[in-house]
């Protein structure tokens, strides 16, 4: 039962992670910081971040969509390899387990694949048709703005993101 009168969280500090980051078509590793609150009626506590950051993962929403952005074939994207954009991310070269090249044939990057099964998470009204890993992506793209420069293809990524769904 809550105390009577007005009740208000009650600022915790601030927890900080590191986020990775797109800007110039370019990838940075940044600190992002998120502001702790509780309240003190019930004791729960929150967290209180910048929209474009993902819980439990180490890229923001924009680095996302640039990801997908650059796997997708032209015209609609790079059309670069998965394992070439991981190491774009990462900011060095990449090695890939004797394990996944025995298994795939070619290298790839399982997270991405699995950002793009988990697309609709992000991005809520998103409806992609398609099961394939390049057919999905390509669909993303096209859904939020086929033909845009990467800069205002992420900006209409993110935005699509804060209105719940994709700019048409």
């Amino acid at each position: 039962m809550a105390p009577p009168g007005r009740v208000g969280l009650h600022g915790d500090g601030v927890r900080r992670r590191w986020v990775i980051a797109v800007d110039d078509n370019r990838f940075h590793k940044v600190i992002a910081c998120f502001r702790r609150f509780w309240c003190p009626a019930c004791g729960s506590g929150c967290l209180v971040g910048h929209p474009g950051t993902v819980p439990r993962i180490r890229a923001g929403l924009a680095t996302v969509a640039a990801a997908v952005h650059a796997v997708v074939a032209p015209p609609l994207g790079e059309g670069l390899q998965e394992i070439e954009v991981q190491a774009r991310m990462l900011g060095e070269p990449v090695t890939v387990p004797e394990s996944e090249r025995a298994r795939a044939g070619t290298p790839r990057w399982n997270t991405l694949r699995r950002w793009v099964r988990t697309l609709e998470r992000w991005w809520p009204s998103l409806t992609l048709v398609g099961v394939g890993f390049r057919t999905r992506a390509a669909a993303f793209v096209a859904a939020i703005g086929p033909g845009l420069p990467l800069e205002a293809f992420l900006e209409a990524a993110v935005q699509a993101h804060l209105r719940g769904g994709a700019v048409m």
